[in-house]
């Protein structure tokens, strides 16, 4: 089997020469498709492309997705798989209970919203903005 990169994500070729990124396949897997249905995605909620793991990976319809790439607003919760949803061609990670990550950067936080930095560099960007309103106003 070749294994490729397919717009940053890792890929195969079939044996009937279909190319197929990894994430998707083992979505397909979890969800029990044979084929990811239309208008929805595989998404890696960490945002890691390299990062293939069976908690990482969640089904999106397509619109959820882009507004997730778009506007960064929306929080996923991953919670750890059980015994019988671990295949054994699967790599599982153990990982905690309940994980959050943050809006701005996908670090894990320990509750919803921003890590630290990333709200001092929000809260930041606002000032500047409102600095620049203020200055363009007659």
């Amino acid at each position: 089997m070749k294994r490729f990169k397919k717009q940053g994500y890792q890929a195969y070729e079939t044996n009937d020469g279909e190319k197929k990124t990894i994430h998707s396949r083992i979505g397909e897997k979890k969800y029990g498709f044979e084929k990811i249905p239309h208008h929805f995605v595989i998404h890696h909620i960490d945002g890691n492309k390299d990062n293939n793991q069976y908690y990482n990976l969640i089904l999106l319809h397509k619109k959820d997705h882009r507004r997730i790439h778009l506007t960064k607003s929306l929080i996923i919760k991953s919670v750890k798989p059980s015994e019988e949803e671990s295949a054994s061609d699967i790599e599982v990670e153990e990982i905690a209970q309940k994980s959050y990550y943050c809006i701005g950067c996908n670090r894990e936080i320990k509750q919803r919203g921003r890590c630290l930095p990333c709200n001092m560099e929000a809260k930041r960007k606002r000032d500047a903005q409102d600095k620049r309103k203020e200055s363009h106003e007659w």
